[in-house]
């Protein structure tokens, strides 16, 4: 009874302050209201059951309840007198009980109530508790005296109570205009930024329906305000290719509660159409079941556009790349016979001539043949180059331990004459082109002898499992590299020592990391001078 009857009080002081509230607040404009009005959230709505909507909306009833809670609560005082006296016989005080009665009555319920307490308080004690039972009189003047007394306590409890009353309720109201005020200064502040904000903003029901929108939304898709309250966003906004990828993504944040992110194209009123990224959120009702949703829109028209410039630029790159390599596949074999011609006749010059012309004689034609044996070897290796893709075969399940063993043969005699000591431990089966893969520790391997310091060489290969990829290793203790240099070192033709040094073309490299990229991979080195190499190359772990 008491919660009853605080929450019809405050169901009435409640109506008051809004009521001031709404005459006293300013004027904004018009999109300003709509927002402020849209996001509203009536707290009457979400705290105050049906009954009580019930006695706000009929004061007689109000005043009813009051009355009779007042007489049951006096009521009740007076049971729990009888109680106790037939527990514990008489002698307990005659106006004990009724004075926390009319307290509660007269705090919750007001003056009114609290004098009908009283009074029939006064009615019980002179009918049921003074006088032997149903007579109605007083025994002695100190009875009397006693009626009185309770009397004008109960008045007077009832007026401080009344006043204590009023002034917590107007204590409550102007806490309550206050809270109401400052949310309503909140609104207004989310709706102007939200109205002035660069990007579009919307919410939408799942029925089609859109409610809140702001001016950056209308000029995305170029409809004015009423007529955006009018269409349906799932069919009119949304093209027909795009509505089955959003019914499904709805479901998902239907489904998981959490934001989600997506691609689709607007149509504008003018027919044409705008790409968008959306961000989505969600908000359910009581049963759990979408409310609304309300989305945050960029325009990335110019995104799509750099997009379809990058790719073009790319089908373009590999075309390019492709007509090179063709090129470079097919001026190195047109090539070779032309050279061949030349070193053999260079050589036919040599075995017929030699000696018996002068000396500089000689030098030219050394020099000739030395030259034309240059130009095979970098003709040869650019062909090499250029097999990579042109030449390159499907990818299989190869056990590299056999493959690595069949490079080892290959290299038989340059290790033992170079008393090399290689050491590798298990290898693993990966998804590569078997050929290239042999390619590249042959040329590793190679380059290890190649590039040998004083020591004795050695040269430890090793293979890690990482999270989405193998990590493979060829270390060796030879020369070592300068930090300056090591990138360098993978372009083609590209060398840190003379042919007088070091024989070769320096394309072995540029081979290997053509080879690991068209694998998905990657490859580096690390090295010191004078401390050796490790070379690094990483094969995709497939799924």
């Amino acid at each position: 009874m008491k919660i009853q009857f605080w929450c019809i009080i405050m169901v009435a002081a409640d109506d008051n302050v809004k009521f001031t509230y709404e005459k006293q607040k300013k004027a904004t404009s018009k999109r300003v209201k709509q927002f402020a009005e849209e996001t509203e959230i009536s707290s009457n709505d979400t705290q105050t059951n049906e009954f009580l909507q019930v006695v706000e909306k009929s004061p007689w009833m109000n005043l009813t309840l009051r009355y009779v809670g007042a007489i049951l609560v006096v009521i009740l005082a007076f049971w729990l007198y009888l109680a106790i006296t037939t527990l514990f016989g008489p002698g307990l005080p005659t106006y004990i009980l009724f004075y926390p009665a009319i307290i509660i009555v007269a705090l919750l319920a007001g003056l009114g109530p609290g004098l009908l307490a009283t009074i029939i308080s006064v009615m019980l004690a002179v009918i049921w508790i003074l006088p032997p039972v149903g007579q109605i009189s007083i025994k002695s003047p100190i009875d009397e005296f006693g009626v009185v007394l309770f009397t004008s306590f109960g008045i007077l409890i009832s007026a401080v109570s009344e006043l204590y009353r009023r002034n917590r309720i107007k204590a409550a109201a102007y806490d309550k205009e206050k809270a109401l005020r400052e949310t309503q200064r909140e609104k207004q502040f989310l709706a102007k930024i939200l109205e002035n904000a660069s990007q579009p903003f919307a919410i939408g029901y799942p029925d089609g329906r859109l409610g809140l929108l702001n001016h950056s939304f209308e000029q995305l898709t170029g409809y004015t305000p009423e007529e955006l309250h009018t269409i349906d966003w799932s069919t009119t906004l949304t093209p027909i290719e795009w509505r089955e990828m959003e019914k499904q993504k709805l479901e998902e944040l239907n489904r998981t509660g959490q934001p989600i992110r997506y691609e689709k194209e607007y149509i504008r009123k003018d027919g044409s159409r705008v790409p968008i990224e959306l961000l989505v959120s969600i908000t359910l009702d009581m049963e759990g079941n979408p409310e609304y949703y309300y989305s945050f829109i960029t325009d990335i028209t110019e995104r799509k556009k750099t997009e379809s410039i990058i790719e073009t630029a790319m089908s373009e790159l590999r075309r390019s790349n492709q007509e090179l390599e063709r090129f470079a596949y097919v001026s190195s074999h047109d090539l070779q016979e032309p050279l061949r011609m030349v070193t053999l006749y260079s050589q036919l010059l040599e075995r017929r001539y030699k000696d018996r012309l002068d000396d500089d004689a000689d030098d030219f034609i050394e020099y000739i043949v030395e030259n034309a044996k240059r130009m095979k070897y970098l003709i040869d290796d650019l062909l090499e180059y250029s097999r990579v893709t042109s030449q390159a075969k499907e990818f299989e399940n190869i056990e590299l331990e056999k493959v690595l063993e069949y490079v080892l043969s290959n290299l038989s005699i340059p290790i033992v004459e170079n008393n090399i000591n290689i050491t590798y431990n298990s290898l693993p089966t990966v998804f590569a082109d078997k050929n290239q893969m042999l390619q590249v520790f042959q040329n590793l391997i190679t380059n290890a002898i190649k590039f040998r310091g004083k020591e004795s060489p050695k040269i430890d290969i090793t293979a890690q499992k990482g999270e989405k990829e193998w990590i493979f290793a060829v270390k060796d203790n030879g020369i070592g590299i300068n930090p300056n240099h090591q990138k360098q070192i993978f372009e083609v033709f590209k060398r840190l020592h003379t042919r007088e040094e070091y024989p070769g073309t320096g394309i072995g490299l540029s081979i290997v990391q053509k080879i690991i990229e068209r694998h998905g991979g990657r490859i580096w080195v690390e090295s010191e001078p004078g401390k050796g190499s490790k070379f690094y190359f990483t094969i995709p772990i497939k799924n």
